[in-house]
């Protein structure tokens, strides 16, 4: 298994965490260049980096993943709507004192994709056959593509 993130301190953290699990590679690098050759992973996983992306980067990055993906790729991240950031709101004032939390949760949730944005970003890719899942108390979608 390979984990990739592009912060030094991220990969700090992971390092001590993933220490008792020597089957977990951990490489610094940019997922809109990833630093491994097509169709060499056999399932890419994203977590959380799509509405960090602005629309040509989140395109070149689902065709980053596919390249790279043999079998398909999962795409777990936010999904912008207005019961998502109110409730993403609310929950920042009551569960957290932190002004970071509170500020960039509902910012993330406001830069994130709809379900349909995510379709049409694959499509702009040339991946015509991938399913978005909205889930998660309105605030996750999933899309998954599975390569034959």
């Amino acid at each position: 298994m390979v984990a990739l993130d592009r912060d030094g301190a991220t990969l700090k953290y992971a390092r001590g965490y993933a220490a008792s699990y020597p089957e977990i590679t951990l490489l610094q690098g940019d997922a809109l260049a990833l630093p491994v050759r097509p169709g060499s992973v056999d399932v890419v996983i994203s977590a959380m980096t799509l509405h960090h992306l602005q629309p040509q980067e989140a395109t070149h990055y689902l065709a980053e993943m596919d390249a790279a993906a043999r079998l398909g790729w999962i795409m777990n991240d936010l999904v912008r709507s207005r019961a998502a950031h109110r409730l993403v709101w609310v929950l920042t004032r009551l569960l957290s004192r932190s002004a970071m939390a509170r500020h960039d949760g509902p910012l993330s949730i406001l830069r994130s994709y709809t379900p349909a944005e995510v379709v049409a970003l694959c499509e702009k890719a040339g991946l015509v056959d991938v399913k978005v899942v909205h889930h998660h108390a309105f605030i996750r979608q999933c899309a998954v593509r599975a390569k034959a």
